[in-house]
């Protein structure tokens, strides 16, 4: 992949997003956490605290993504740090409000080391039962191990992939907001050849694409990203768009980035959505006439 194809946050960040962004980690920690845990207690089934733990772990990435955003975040080692960081917190206060839960408010501590001696308690006696079966010691080390690993995932790589996804303005010092697509178009049979074209700047491939009917189940969609008050940042995204029918005739849709983020000239920009102009008004014409023919006929 050519790394000057294809956009690449440029790692900054204001001087003020650390202690900002590690601020409103704690508090939806702390807020998750409690949510969390009086609803592990209250509703011990295994299967809906598995839906709950990956609640938890989407809700911290999906907090740490956004303070991030806020903030003009472009740098993914941050990224990184502040969604671990968010997600150990959250672990952190599932046990906290867990353990206080746990022993009906008798125990209320925020001391790490008293909180892993209960911990280890806890795992002598079990907290909770599968058919009947109260796991203890080493299998349920192995659940929490689980737990704890499935809230950090989702907290650590939802601000990860927030901070790759979106374009930003480094001359503006804005996130992209003009957005606009081309098509549908025809379906690209051969993506390796037009990532080899396009990461060798010939966008002729993109240009050639004819327009298809809007009822067509199989086709291409270019999206184009600029900034809206300069001409210095202009990115497309090519995407293949597929909708099948079950035997009931329900619809699903199957959207996949054939190339994500491709940094292209204004003038490309222009010419692109020229080429689509031109097409669609030959598209509406023969569409126009065939509404015509078919008035004529009846």
């Amino acid at each position: 992949m050519k790394q000057d194809i294809y956009y690449t946050p440029s790692g900054k960040f204001p001087i003020y997003l650390p202690p900002l962004s590690f601020a409103f980690g704690i508090v939806i920690s702390a807020i998750g956490g409690f949510i969390y845990s009086y609803a592990m207690y209250y509703i011990p089934f295994l299967y809906i605290n598995f839906i709950f733990t990956i609640a938890l772990g989407i809700l911290l990435g999906m907090g740490t993504g956004f303070i991030n955003t806020l903030l003009k975040n472009r740098n993914i080692k941050f990224s990184f740090l502040s969604g671990f960081i968010t997600g150990i917190f959250g672990i952190y206060f599932s046990w906290v409000f867990y353990v206080k839960a746990f022993t009906k408010g008798t125990v209320y501590t925020f001391q790490p080391e008293e909180l892993l001696e209960i911990i280890h308690e806890f795992s002598k006696t079990g907290t909770f039962e599968i058919k009947g079966l109260r796991p203890t010691g080493i299998f349920l080390y192995t659940f929490w191990i689980i737990e704890s690993f499935l809230i950090l995932v989702s907290s650590l790589f939802i601000p990860y992939f927030t901070t790759i996804s979106a374009p930003f303005c480094e001359h503006c010092n804005i996130w992209l907001e003009g957005e606009d697509y081309v098509g549908p178009l025809e379906h690209i049979k051969n993506s390796n050849l037009l990532k080899e074209e396009i990461e060798t700047r010939n966008y002729n491939i993109l240009k050639e694409l004819k327009t298809v009917s809007s009822n067509t189940n199989h086709f291409t969609i270019i999206e184009l990203f600029y900034c809206t008050t300069c001409d210095h940042s202009y990115f497309t995204t090519i995407k293949d768009i597929e909708y099948t029918y079950d035997s009931k005739g329900k619809e699903s849709k199957l959207e996949t980035s054939i190339l994500e983020n491709v940094i292209i000239s204004h003038k490309v920009f222009e010419e692109l959505k020229s080429e689509v102009r031109q097409a669609k008004e030959i598209l509406d014409m023969e569409k126009e006439k065939l509404d015509e023919f078919d008035e004529d006929r009846w």
